[in-house]
């Protein structure tokens, strides 16, 4: 998502306009069919009990069996931000995995990425 690569862009109205109010699932059209879902509907995103819900945006040039949510999301309860309070977009890390076990040992830093979720529709 080019307009908001950084959250901050998220409080400035022109880089929200239009369908940029939000990330999206991007997901593959195959498992997007398999899956029952379409451009614009709900999707369900699970990782042992948390989800989150996000719109579906279709993208062939995501690999089979694969998918990404655009993180930096999830103002609604942000301080100060008054437009991106306004936004619909969910914060990603709540199904990121947490805790000591998650922490990869060379940077110490969380696993962000490669995070085997479910997906369905709602």
């Amino acid at each position: 998502e080019r307009f908001t690569h950084n959250s901050w862009a998220h409080n400035v109205e022109a880089f929200i306009a239009g369908d940029r109010y939000t990330n999206y699932l991007y997901i593959h059209s195959d498992d997007a069919i398999s899956r029952g879902l379409a451009d614009g509907k709900i999707a369900k995103v699970s990782r042992a009990e948390k989800s989150i819900l996000l719109p579906v945006k279709i993208d062939d040039d995501m690999k089979l069996g694969s998918v990404a949510v655009p993180h930096g999301w999830g103002h609604q309860q942000a301080a100060g931000l008054s437009v991106a309070q306004q936004t619909q977009g969910v914060n990603v890390n709540i199904i990121i995995p947490d805790g000591p076990d998650s922490i990869e040992p060379l940077s110490g830093m969380s696993h962000m990425n490669g995070v085997i979720v479910d997906v369905s529709a709602v």
